[in-house]
């Protein structure tokens, strides 16, 4: 069926189906088609991985972690990510998949083929395949039918071994139940906190002051930071849905019609909705022109402010930040940070996408990384000097407290020396907030831990209001009426992550027993 496809290549229909092949074949790759003909990066049981296939998934690796980090993606934290090594790990991988479907002789016909190429999406046009841009797209990348065949076998081989190994995977009705029995499972405490704010009259003198701040210099050093100034060219400016005409929101309808048809909404209702996006479409379009012109002019003229004033533009200046901070006034701080931190002083940005518009910066000042004088960091080292006696103080009477209690002192009896009152949370679960505590990781962990006979923690526990010290009142156990509700719910979530495990287990199995060499200096 391939070969006859190959042979009337000309026909509507032929073209059609080779349309459907091209976007496949975009994301996933020739594949080994031309490894034999490429320098060699890697050797898996004797198959090549050729450094167009290693060049092709790591630059997807990289556009996936951009659009993931949303452009904080610089040299170092490529290096620290390891990219290329999960690249090459993701084809050694993929071969070693391959060689097992040979093994365990899994086939993809040729009708089979044919049949799933019919039937991919991406390039239709209102439910059908669009001749024009597939033509484009396979003059674009220069790919021909052949190679899409390989590789959309080998797709569908691998999804075969996969389901074979996730096939192995069961869960027990008794497995399910201790998930949910954890899950569902409560309990109810009876506790006090000692909070350090109620230790007052904690003196500190000067000379204790500077003594900290010698032995703990480096908390109080300062991170890089950088002060900007700024235009935005806010997309908002440049909506005007009046701008659209009745014919080009009717051509957008019906070009879009299935997916109109499909909801069952008449194009009346659908027309206003269909003239906004297209006027914020067309607004993105302007202020990316206005932009542009206005970036020419800051880039001849050197001067951001004479621009922007002629250009009827609002000049902004920020206070100095660092790269973990945030900036008054911008929605995606996260990259706008990113590119302040990438200018030189006075230097300006390229034009900058952000939610809102589009943004030009000028570097206006740096700081390095310092220490500051003591003069200048002396209240916040004094206040940290309290507010470490003050935990203490609080831990001490804590830990005193529970001492009392384990000699078998009374909770309201001890918690009277101290001014405290005995409160009790009710039952909760865990990984849930505490009534009257809040969310308290280690304080869930200790609760579900202790029972009638061991009522009591082994110590105290630091939160965030204070140090804990918590005890046994009762417990609710999980219903079984309950979990037979949820019995194939949670038997399906347990399948899911347990499918992971057992692929990644099989993978492992699969490397540990392969010859895979990789050309030396390769990965350096």
């Amino acid at each position: 069926m391939l070969s006859l496809m190959r042979k009337h290549a000309q026909s509507w229909l032929i073209k059609l189906t080779l349309g459907a092949i091209v976007i496949v074949f975009i994301f996933w790759g020739v594949g080994s088609y031309r490894a034999k003909r490429e320098a060699q990066v890697a050797l898996v049981n004797g198959d090549a991985i050729s450094l167009e296939e290693f060049r092709n998934a790591y630059e997807n690796l990289l556009q996936l972690y951009r659009k993931q980090l949303r452009g904080v993606l610089d040299d170092k934290l490529i290096k620290a990510l390891n990219l290329k090594q999960k690249a090459l790990d993701q084809l050694i991988n993929q071969k070693l998949i391959l060689q097992e479907a040979t093994r365990l002789q899994l086939q993809v016909t040729d009708e089979e083929l044919a049949s799933y190429i019919q039937k991919l999406s991406p390039f239709q046009t209102n439910g059908r395949f669009d001749v024009k841009l597939y033509h484009r797209m396979l003059q674009r990348y220069r790919i021909t039918p052949e190679e899409f065949e390989i590789s959309e076998r080998k797709r569908i081989l691998t999804d075969r071994v996969q389901e074979l190994i996730h096939g192995l995977t069961k869960v027990s009705d008794a497995e399910a139940f201790e998930v949910y029995r954890w899950g569902e499972e409560k309990v109810n405490l009876e506790y006090v906190v000692f909070r350090p704010e109620k230790y007052k009259n904690v003196s500190v003198t000067r000379d204790e002051v500077k003594e900290y701040f010698l032995r703990h210099k480096e908390r109080y050093r300062t991170p890089p930071m950088v002060k900007v100034r700024y235009i935005r060219i806010a997309f908002k400016d440049f909506e005007d849905p009046s701008r659209l005409t009745d014919k080009e929101v009717r051509d957008y309808y019906d070009k879009h019609i299935q997916e109109f048809e499909k909801k069952k909404i008449l194009f009346t209702e659908a027309a206003p909705k269909i003239r906004k996006r297209l006027a914020i479409k067309a607004a993105r379009d302007l202020a990316f022109e206005k932009a542009d012109t206005v970036y020419e002019r800051i880039y001849t003229t050197n001067d951001m402010t004479e621009v922007a004033r002629e250009e009827d533009l609002k000049v902004f200046e920020t206070d100095y930040f660092t790269r973990t901070g945030s900036v008054k006034g911008v929605k995606d701080s996260r990259t706008f940070i990113s590119q302040a931190f990438k200018l030189e002083k006075d230097g300006f940005s390229n034009v900058v996408e952000l939610s809102d518009g589009y943004y030009i910066l000028q570097l206006l000042g740096k700081r390095e990384a310092s220490i500051p004088k003591l003069s200048e960091v002396r209240k916040r080292v004094r206040k940290d000097i309290i507010k470490e006696r003050k935990d203490e103080l609080a831990r001490k009477d804590a830990e005193k407290f529970l001492k009392d209690l384990s000699k078998g002192g009374d909770l309201k009896k001890e918690a009277k020396k101290y001014g405290l009152k005995v409160k009790t949370t009710g039952f909760f679960k865990r990984n849930s907030k505490i009534p009257g505590i809040g969310f308290e990781p280690d304080i869930s962990e200790q609760a579900f831990q202790l029972t009638k006979l061991n009522p009591l923690p082994t110590g105290v526990i630091k939160g965030r209001k204070g140090f804990y010290v918590i005890s046994f009142k009762g417990r609710q156990d999980a219903k079984k009426e309950g979990f037979i509700k949820k019995r194939d719910e949670i038997k399906a979530r347990i399948r899911a992550r347990k499918q992971v495990q057992v692929f990644y287990d099989w993978l492992s199995y699969l490397r540990k027993r392969s010859e895979i060499s990789i050309q030396e200096g390769f990965l350096d």
